[in-house]
């Protein structure tokens, strides 16, 4: 392999690692790697011997996350805002309703130094479509949750999450999909809110789903057009914030990464 490995001790942790020649490694089983910041990003699968490819483990994932320290990025934006105020219906805004969501979740994440979670807005503010995507390419965040809350007829029901089938490899992240994602946060919804399970909803055109460049999802909480639906998300917007978080949390626990 053209250097020979060397069993070394890291001065800053005292942990004993097997340090081997990452360009050579790298070409010789097929993977990308990115040296920045004194931080080293691996991605893509490694080759086996029979030219077959296989994902990094869960467990190579964990050791990786354990060893750099590296925080889970994530970008939460609260849908509408400002002069936007969304939907309307039985004597409330969507634009009040996202933000309180957020809001709610924020209040986990602050405590959980395992997340760098940017946000689109904090307040009753309106960032552009733009802006908000820009905001998660500009992160490099390892996804983007998008929250917001539906309207149709005073009938139309449930909980639904959009997502972008024909994004969904070229934004895959860290063994990530927006699939994935999505389907993660639509169970956390429905149990949060106890609504009709809608599914999951593929909506390429919508701007935050086509522009971003992660795992990226757009829920759906319920319909404020639905004088039911609308008086229980107004009552429980700290109870949805709350389990967007542990969804997200469970989520990396699955991936490896938490």
């Amino acid at each position: 392999m053209g250097a020979p490995v060397v069993h070394g001790t890291y001065t800053s942790t005292g942990r004993r690692r097997w340090i081997v020649p990452l360009k050579s490694v790298c070409t010789r089983l097929g993977i990308n790697y990115k040296l920045s910041g004194g931080k080293i990003r691996i991605s893509g699968t490694t080759k086996s011997s029979a030219s077959n490819t296989t994902a990094p483990t869960t467990e190579d994932r964990r050791t990786e996350t354990t060893d750099s320290k590296e925080k889970i990025k994530i970008v939460i934006d609260a849908g509408h805002g400002g002069s936007d105020s969304g939907a309307s219906g039985n004597g409330m805004a969507e634009k009040n309703l996202t933000l309180a969501i957020v809001l709610a979740a924020k209040r986990s994440f602050d405590n959980d130094s395992r997340f760098q979670v940017s946000y689109t807005r904090t307040a009753d503010t309106y960032p552009s479509l733009s802006q908000r995507a820009n905001l998660a390419n500009n992160r490099d965040a390892d996804m983007f949750l998008c929250v917001h809350i539906n309207s149709a007829s005073a009938s139309a029901h449930g909980t639904e999450t959009l997502w972008s089938k024909g994004r969904n490899s070229a934004t895959a992240k860290n063994g990530l999909t927006s699939k994935e994602l999505a389907t993660a946060m639509q169970s956390a919804a429905v149990a949060a809110t106890g609504f009709t399970n809608r599914g999951l909803v593929d909506r390429p055109n919508l701007y935050v789903l086509k522009h971003t460049k992660m795992p990226a999802c757009l829920i759906e909480y319920g319909f404020i057009s639905n004088k039911t639906e609308a008086a229980r998300m107004k009552a429980n917007t700290s109870v949805y914030g709350k389990a967007l978080y542990n969804a997200v949390v469970n989520l990396m626990k699955k991936e490896g990464r938490y």
